[in-house]
């Protein structure tokens, strides 16, 4: 039995004709480029960055992936997650309608925004959500001088 979903309102026919066109293009030349692992990791984990006064937050969406499975680093103004999402068992004899869920390895790397205290960084993650604090170093914290 073939199931069509759309994730779209119901729109003027020519209009689905159109949205289904694409996504058919994107079925064909997307899974001939699955095979390359950049296509696979290069927007995962997708992430969110936000600068504040004294530091800057990464929200990294982990989910289905456990704390025990990612390793964060820092190196040469760059931080970098890197981890696995293991792939969940399937009853024998069953057989994908759709599968969409991506596992396996990745990594994704980001340019650090200003200096950081290194030794003061915190990962913290709760109900699939990464989140990692950058405190600013003290040399580039906004001050004010005082006129002698």
């Amino acid at each position: 039995m073939l199931v069509r979903v759309r994730n779209y309102p119901a729109t003027n026919p020519w209009l689905n004709d159109i949205v289904d066109f694409d996504r058919n293009i994107q079925n064909v030349f997307g899974d001939m480029f699955e095979t390359f692992p950049v296509s696979r990791t290069r927007h995962y984990p997708r992430f969110d960055l936000a600068e504040y006064e004294n530091e800057s937050v990464i929200i990294a969406e982990m989910p289905g992936v456990r704390k025990d499975d990612l390793k964060i680093s820092i190196e040469n103004g760059y931080l970098t997650i890197s981890g696995e999402r293991k792939p969940y068992d399937m009853p024998e004899g069953s057989n994908w309608i759709r599968n969409e869920i991506r596992t396996g390895k990745f990594t994704r790397s980001i340019e650090l925004p200003h200096a950081i205290e290194a030794d003061k960084i915190s990962a913290e993650m709760k109900d699939g959500i990464l989140r990692i604090e950058l405190p600013k170093a003290e040399t580039i914290k906004p001050r004010e001088i005082r006129i002698k």
